[in-house]
């Protein structure tokens, strides 16, 4: 499809998306996405894709890195407002109807997580590259879709739209986006374990041409987050100065031209 309909197509995901965040969490009966499941994922990096495929060797000080960021993405998770995640909200899940709506499919990994996944999900496409522009305008746009959704306050009890809609009041889009990449960060960094856990253990192969993108979703998400952390600057330095070196030589690399993002 040509730019105009890629619009629509991206602003009805969200138009999507805002009704499956507006589903009441009470009482749902789907796994949180909690700290001890997050802890658990974050061994898959490890695991399968630096022990694994890069047959690199995970030290004390590596590991450290890694718990370090794995704590404190945990605490991003926690702070945002949680709703329901479809968690694979991207281009192969989502189908054109006759109708013309959206339909949306593989529901069987849905949690109940933070905001920003499912839109991480979306914009940071494993398969599909957006410009980091684009990604920021539809964020922005889904952020004020939301702050919409609950209507006024009436002083009664507030159903699930107007709960959010109060909890993300006084959160700003540069807030919104900060959540946006360090979300997309954990998602990415489990993602390059996933693949290589497909490629190793299944066989699967046809993913690693998928590697350099998640990659380099990792590279910007670090790049853009290091300045307000100090785990994810830490954990920056040693991917770039440990683990891109290792990355660059493997046969299903290729990196990710600038005009390809622009």
């Amino acid at each position: 499809p040509g730019p105009s309909s890629a619009t629509q197509l991206y602003q009805s995901a969200f138009d999507v998306l805002t009704r499956i965040t507006s589903i009441p969490c009470e009482g749902a009966d789907i796994p949180r996405y909690d700290a001890q499941r997050l802890k658990f994922e974050f061994t898959i990096f490890p695991e399968w894709f630096l022990s694994g495929l890069l047959k690199l060797t995970v030290d004390d000080e590596a590991q450290k890195r890694i718990t370090d960021l794995s704590q404190y993405l945990s605490d991003v998770f926690r702070e945002q407002p949680q709703v329901w995640v479809h968690r694979d909200f991207h281009s192969r899940n989502l189908m054109l109807l006759n109708s013309g709506d959206l339909g949306v499919i593989d529901f069987q990994d849905a949690v109940l997580g933070p905001i920003t996944y499912d839109p991480a999900s979306i914009l940071k496409d494993c398969y599909v590259r957006l410009p980091r522009d684009d990604q920021m305008k539809f964020l922005d746009r889904y952020l004020a879709q939301l702050k919409k959704i609950g209507g006024p306050d009436d002083g009664s009890d507030m159903n699930q739209p107007e709960r959010l809609a109060s909890q993300l009041s006084t959160v700003s889009a540069g807030q919104f986006q900060k959540w946006f990449d360090l979300t997309g960060l954990q998602r990415h960094l489990r993602v390059l374990g996933v693949f290589s856990r497909l490629h190793l253990r299944d066989g699967k192969s046809g993913y690693l041409t998928d590697l350099p993108l998640v990659t380099e979703y990792v590279r910007e998400a670090l790049q853009t987050t290091a300045p307000t952390n100090a785990s994810v600057a830490e954990f920056q330095i040693w991917f770039e100065s440990d683990v891109m070196p290792v990355i660059r030589k493997q046969p299903w690399y290729r990196p990710i031209a600038s005009e390809e993002w622009a």
